[in-house]
């Protein structure tokens, strides 16, 4: 061997494992949505239902905006088929709309909420700013990248790193006082 030891297992740092949860819960996510919505555009008879399943799968990783993509995607074909009406097109967003929705601000949370702690705004802050930077890679990479950040900062013993990381636990501001106790103002 050229390099002795280069098989041994490290032990997995904090970083590796908050990836690693966050692209398997992402995937397991995406997997669920993708198969309903498709499940949903069969049942409202549009062609090409797996191209737009695995499409759905694959835009689901990118926060906000590849759902909307998804969701949209299907209006045109169907909008194009001879028989169909508007309201066809209607269902078509409507429904997937639904599912996106509803399992995205249901099921996603609650897998999610196990370790990556990243307040809604956050998250759009970090998709628009990584997504400018980087273009979709950036989109895809916003979450795992500002979660990282987070992590490291909350190692960092400097008042910055501080200041930054309860920014981003608690981006439009501090949290209020409890009941009971008086403010200063």
């Amino acid at each position: 061997a050229i390099l002795p030891g280069i098989h041994q297992r490290l032990p997995k740092s904090r970083m590796q494992c908050l990836m690693q949860r966050y692209l398997l819960f992402k995937t397991i996510t995406s997997l669920i949505i993708a198969a309903i919505v498709t499940l949903a555009l069969w049942l409202l008879d549009v062609d090409l239902i797996l191209i737009f399943g695995m499409i759905t799968f694959f835009l689901n990783f990118i926060p906000n905006i590849g759902s909307f993509i998804a969701i949209i995607l299907p209006a045109p074909l169907v909008y194009l088929t001879p028989g169909k009406t508007l309201n066809d097109v209607v269902l078509v967003v409507l429904v997937p709309f639904l599912i996106h929705n509803t399992l995205g601000c249901v099921l996603e949370p609650q897998l999610m909420q196990a370790g990556l702690e990243l307040h809604p705004l956050t998250v759009v802050v970090a998709l628009t700013f990584w997504g400018a930077i980087w273009g979709v890679a950036g989109m895809v990479l916003s979450v795992p990248i500002t979660c990282g950040m987070r992590l490291l900062l909350q190692e960092v013993d400097h008042a910055f790193a501080k200041s930054v990381v309860d920014v981003l636990d608690r981006p439009l501001g501090r949290r209020p006082h409890a009941a009971g106790r008086p403010s200063h103002a």
